[in-house]
C-alpha cells in the first residue's frame, strides 16, 4: 500500500528523533487494536503497546511478561486520547472485554461485555463473547441462558439466512450449547442440539466438520446416558453413506479422528458398557483394512495411529487371544520404519505404543510364570523392547527398561533388577544434585516404585515440596495464555501439500502431537486471575493426572503412581473410579499396584529443616540419605572407581588373550 510506504518512510526520515518513531509506531498499533477484528492481528499490537507504555514509565517488559490488568487500562486511556475517540464507549468496552478474556482475567471480562451490550443490545458478538467467558469461569447455567438468549432475539437472523450469523449458529453456537450442557450433566437436552447439527448434516453428501463434530459428541452423550448400543448404531449408520469421492462417512470420521482421545475412548467404551466387542472391532478392522497406497505418507500415519487405538482396544477389552493380537500390533508400531516429513508422528506412536506394550508384557509374563517357553517368550520381547531407540521415552520415566527391572525385581533377582536401571538411577541423582528443583529426584523416586522401594521412593518424592514464598521472587512463572490467541506449534511442518492437508485437518490435542501448520509466533502474555490461599502454592513440579480430570500437581500431594506403568499417576478421584471401571478404558489397569503419596502436609513443610527427609518415618539429613543411597546402588565414588579398575583389569586381561592367540597363529601356521 502506498500510503503505508508513504508514511513509514516520514516516521523514519534520518532528521527525525527515535521517540517519534515509536510514538507514531503506537498510534499505528492502537488504530489497528481498534479497528482489526482479527485477535491475530490486534493481540501483538496491544502487547506492543503495553511494553511502549511500560517502557516511558521505566518499566522493561520482556518478551514473556506478563502484561497486569492496570497496565492494560492504560493502554486503554492512551489509545482513546490519541485516537480521539472516546466516545465511542460500545467498541471499547467490547474491545476490552475481548483483551481481558485473551488473558483469562475472566471476571474483568464479563463486566466489560455486559457494560458493551447495554450499549450495543443488537451486536450479537458480544453476546456469544460473554457466554464464552461465563463458560471459562464455569458458569454453565449463565453460559446457557445467555446463548438461548442470544439465539432467540436473533432468530430473524436465521429465518434471512444472514450468511454470518448462520454459518456461527450451525459452526459455533450449537456446538457450545451441547457442550455446556454436557458439564451441566443435561445429556438428554445435549443430545437433542447434537441430533439437530446431525440432522442437517445428513441431508448433505460430503462430511462436513460440523456434522462429524456432532457425531462424536453424540457418542459422548449416548454413552454418558447408557445407551452404548445407541452410539454403535449411529456408527453403522454411516457406513452406508458415501461422498462425492466414494468414501464412506466411517472410514472419513476414522481418518478424522485417528488420534482424537476422546474418540477412541468413546469407542471403547461403548464396547465395554455394551458387553459386545465385535461391533467397534469390526470397524477398527475395516479401516485398518484400507491399505494406504506408498504415496499417500500422510494415511499412513493415520493406519499407524489406528494400529495403536486397535492394540489398546483389544488389550484392555478382549479375549486372551485378542491380546495376543493387541501385543503383535503394538510391536507392529513400535518397530516401524520413520515415514518421511512425518518423523516426528511415528517417533509419537513408536513412544506411546512402547509405553503400552511394555506393561502388557510384563503382565503375560507375571501370568505365563507356571509355562516356561511362553514366559521366556515374553521375557525376550521385553528385553528386546529396551534395545530399541524410542527418542523421548528414553528419558528415566518412560524408559521401558523400568518395567523390564520390575519383572526381575518381582521374580526375587534383585541384583539383575539394580543392575539394568543403575545408570538411569545414577543419571537422576547426578541431575538432582545439579537442581534441586529439576525432574532428578521424580526420576529417582519412578526407579524406586517401579523396584518396590516405597520408603526410599517417597523421600525422593518428598523434595517436590512448594517453593518457599521468600525465594518465590527466582520460581519460574506461572504458564499464561498468549493475547494474541496463537501457539507455536511443537511439530515441525510437513513437507508433502497434499498429505498434509490430510493429517492438518484431522489434527487433535492427544497427549500434545499436533500435526498442523499453525507456527505463528506471538507476543504479550496476560497471567491467570489470582487463586485463593492454598491454591496459590506453587512448586517444581509439571505433572498431570492420567484420568483425564484437569488435576496438576506442582509439587507431592496426594498422588497414586502405578509402580507397573510407565509414568501413570492419578488423584484420589480417578483411582478410585480405575478400581470401579469406570475410568476411560486404556489409562491404566485395575490390577496394578499404586505407590501412595501422601497428601502434602502444611505444618511439617513449614517446621521440618530443609535439609531433612523423612525416611520411613525417620528424619535423615538430605546429604545422609542420597550417600546411603549411592552405596547401596554401587554409584559412590568408591564404587564407581572399583568398577572402573576391574573395567581397565578386564580389558588388559582381553588384550593379553589377544595377543596370544595371535602369537598362537602364527606359530601354528610356520
Amino acid at each position: 500500500m502506498p500510503s503505508e510506504r508513504d508514511w513509514v518512510a516520514s516516521v523514519t526520515a534520518g532528521d527525525t528523533p527515535d521517540f517519534t518513531v515509536y510514538s507514531n509506531v503506537a498510534r499505528m498499533m492502537a488504530r489497528r487494536w481498534f479497528d482489526s477484528q482479527d485477535e491475530g492481528e490486534w493481540g501483538p499490537a496491544v502487547a506492543w503497546l503495553a511494553g511502549y507504555l511500560g517502557s516511558t514509565q521505566g518499566q522493561a517488559l520482556e518478551y514473556e511478561d506478563p502484561i497486569s490488568l492496570s497496565l492494560l487500562r492504560e493502554v486503554e486511556s492512551w489509545a482513546k486520547e490519541q485516537l480521539g475517540n472516546a466516545d465511542q464507549a460500545g467498541r471499547w468496552h467490547g474491545l476490552l472485554a475481548a483483551t481481558f478474556r485473551r488473558g483469562d482475567y475472566n471476571n474483568a471480562a464479563i463486566a466489560e461485555y455486559r457494560f458493551a451490550i447495554e450499549l450495543r443490545p443488537t451486536e450479537w458478538a458480544l453476546k456469544m463473547g460473554l457466554a464464552e467467558v461465563l463458560a471459562a469461569n464455569d458458569n454453565y447455567a449463565d453460559a446457557v441462558k445467555t446463548m438461548e438468549d442470544l439465539i432467540e432475539q436473533n432468530q430473524h437472523l436465521l429465518e434471512a439466512e444472514d450468511e454470518e450469523f448462520t454459518t456461527v449458529y450451525w459452526d459455533r453456537l450449537l456446538h457450545d450449547l451441547g457442550d455446556w450442557n454436557i458439564h451441566r450433566e443435561e445429556f438428554a437436552v445435549a443430545e437433542s442440539t447434537y441430533r439437530k447439527i446431525l440432522d442437517r448434516g445428513l441431508q448433505q453428501q460430503d462430511l462436513a466438520e460440523p456434522t462429524h463434530k456432532a457425531i462424536v459428541s453424540m457418542l459422548v452423550v449416548l454413552n454418558k446416558q447408557g445407551r452404548s448400543s445407541d452410539a454403535i448404531a449411529l456408527l453403522d449408520l454411516l457406513i452406508d453413506r458415501k461422498d462425492s469421492d466414494g468414501d464412506d462417512w466411517l472410514t472419513l470420521l476414522f481418518r478424522e479422528y485417528y488420534n482424537d482421545k476422546t474418540f477412541h475412548n468413546q469407542l471403547a467404551m461403548a464396547a465395554r458398557r455394551s458387553g459386545v466387542l465385535e461391533p467397534v472391532s469390526q470397524k477398527y478392522r475395516n479401516a485398518i483394512g484400507l491399505v494406504p497406497p506408498p504415496d499417500r505418507l500422510a494415511l499412513q500415519v493415520i493406519d499407524l495411529a489406528l494400529r495403536y487405538y486397535y492394540a489398546a482396544l483389544l488389550w484392555n477389552l478382549g479375549t486372551p487371544e485378542q491380546q495376543e493380537s493387541a501385543l503383535d500390533l503394538w510391536e507392529e508400531v513400535v518397530h516401524h520404519d520413520p515415514i518421511a516429513g512425518f518423523e516426528a508422528h511415528v517417533a509419537w506412536f513408536r513412544t506411546y505404543g512402547t509405553r503400552d506394550l511394555a506393561p502388557a508384557l510384563l503382565s503375560r509374563s507375571r501370568t505365563s510364570r507356571e509355562q516356561e517357553d511362553r514366559h521366556a517368550s515374553y521375557v525376550a520381547r521385553l528385553e528386546q523392547l529396551t534395545k530399541l531407540d524410542f527418542g523421548d521415552s528414553a528419558q528415566t520415566s518412560k524408559d521401558p527398561r523400568l518395567t523390564l527391572a520390575r519383572l526381575y525385581q518381582l521374580s526375587g533377582d534383585e541384583f539383575k533388577a539394580k543392575e539394568i536401571v543403575r545408570h538411569l538411577i545414577k543419571k537422576a541423582f547426578d541431575e538432582a544434585e545439579a537442581d534441586g528443583q529439576s525432574d532428578g529426584y521424580y526420576f529417582v523416586a519412578v526407579v524406586l516404585q517401579s523396584l518396590n522401594d516405597d520408603g526410599n521412593a517417597l523421600a525422593a518424592w518428598s523434595h517436590y515440596v512448594p517453593i518457599d514464598p521468600a525465594n518465590e521472587a527466582t520460581a519460574s512463572e506461572e504458564e499464561t495464555d498468549d493475547i494474541s490467541g496463537d501457539s507455536e506449534s511443537d511439530e515441525p511442518a510437513d513437507d508433502q501439500d497434499a498429505d498434509a492437508d490430510t493429517v492438518a485437518g484431522a489434527e487433535r490435542d492427544m497427549a500434545g502431537l499436533d500435526i498442523s501448520d499453525d507456527t505463528t509466533q506471538t507476543n504479550g502474555v496476560l497471567p491467570s486471575e489470582e487463586a485463593p490461599d492454598k491454591s496459590t502454592y506453587k512448586g517444581s513440579l509439571n505433572n498431570f493426572c492420567d484420568g483425564d480430570c484437569g488435576a496438576k500437581w506442582t509439587y507431592a500431594d496426594d498422588i497414586y503412581a502405578c509402580k507397573d506403568c510407565l509414568d501413570t499417576q492419578l488423584n484420589e478421584e480417578c483411582y478410585k473410579k480405575l478400581k470401579a471401571g469406570e475410568l476411560d478404558v486404556g489409562v491404566c489397569r485395575s490390577d496394578h499396584e499404586y505407590l501412595k503419596i501422601p497428601p502434602f502436609d502444611e505444618t511439617a513443610w513449614q517446621t521440618l529443616p530443609k535439609d531433612i527427609v523423612m525416611v520411613g518415618g525417620q528424619q535423615v539429613p538430605r546429604s545422609e540419605w542420597i550417600q546411603r543411597m549411592k552405596v547401596e546402588w554401587e554409584i559412590d565414588d568408591q564404587s564407581l572407581k572399583r568398577s572402573a579398575d576391574a573395567a581397565q583389569k578386564i580389558q588388559r586381561v582381553w588384550k593379553a588373550c589377544k595377543a596370544f592367540r595371535r602369537t598362537a597363529t602364527k606359530r601354528s601356521v610356520t
